[in-house]
């Protein structure tokens, strides 16, 4: 119950960073494409919320929700699809910055580069923690 608690509060938490990206470009006008990310993040942060919260009201859907939460088969594929994004994202981003170099695009390589870094950080420090830890 605790888990599926916390789960409720970050989808909200990810309709309001939706409806902040929405109000943002409302006010600035930035462009469609953050109105379109914000109403995308928004209803599928309701949905998913409305649909735990469901889910936690029901004591046999909360049951097998648990069960199939705690599953070694989907704890062992969510953990190759999300090593596979990694480093399909970090080859991805090298090949922008290589690409991004050539063209002259220093700023947005650089940028790029940063972010890169940033991500290779906090995996190297979670993977430290984790490491003490299990």
């Amino acid at each position: 119950m605790k888990n599926i608690k916390r789960k409720i509060l970050c989808f909200l938490a990810i309709s309001l960073v939706g409806l902040t990206l929405m109000i943002t470009n409302s006010i600035d006008e930035m462009n469609s494409m953050a109105f379109g990310l914000g109403s995308a993040l928004l209803v599928i942060g309701l949905i998913k919320g409305i649909q735990l919260y469901k889910v936690s009201k029901d004591k046999e859907k909360l049951k097998q929700y648990e069960m199939i939460q705690n599953e070694e088969r989907l704890k062992f594929i969510s953990n190759k699809s999300s090593s596979l994004t990694w480093y399909i994202t970090l080859f991805v981003q090298y090949i922008a910055m290589i690409v991004l170099t050539i063209m002259k695009q220093y700023n947005y390589a650089s940028l790029i580069s940063y972010i890169t870094s940033i991500q290779v950080l906090i995996y190297l420090c979670s993977y430290y923690v984790f490491n003490k830890r299990y």
